[in-house]
């Protein structure tokens, strides 16, 4: 087989060229990408330490509202004894008053009654 004719250095040269130059732009095009990942990767941790302070201060309210709420019940429970203990007493009152007005008839009734 005969050998193939070398192309002159000029054009080996140019062609050596725009192969670097070729090979840099893919260089500079990927860390590109890779600088443009990267920041969309920081973004995106940014977010997730965002949510989840957020997350946790929806915990905390969480925890505070039902600690607000228990002490609310609490109360209405309180309050509620209170209602039933001012019933028994108003209950009591309610027979004194019967007991009272029973001797007030009986005073009554003693002093209208026809002398002996």
């Amino acid at each position: 087989p005969a050998p193939r004719p070398q192309p002159p250095p000029e054009e080996l040269t140019q062609e050596l060229t725009a192969k670097l130059k070729d090979a840099v732009a893919e260089v500079v095009s990927v860390h590109g990408q890779w600088r443009a990942a990267e920041e969309q990767r920081a973004a995106a941790e940014e977010q997730r330490v965002a949510a989840e302070e957020r997350a946790a201060a929806l915990r905390r309210e969480l925890e505070t509202t039902e600690k607000s709420q228990d002490a609310a019940q609490r109360q209405v429970l309180g309050l509620q004894e209170e209602v039933q203990g001012m019933g028994a007493r108003m209950e009591a009152v309610q027979r004194q008053l019967e007991s009272a007005q029973r001797a007030l008839r009986v005073a009554y009734d003693q002093l209208n009654a026809p002398g002996p």
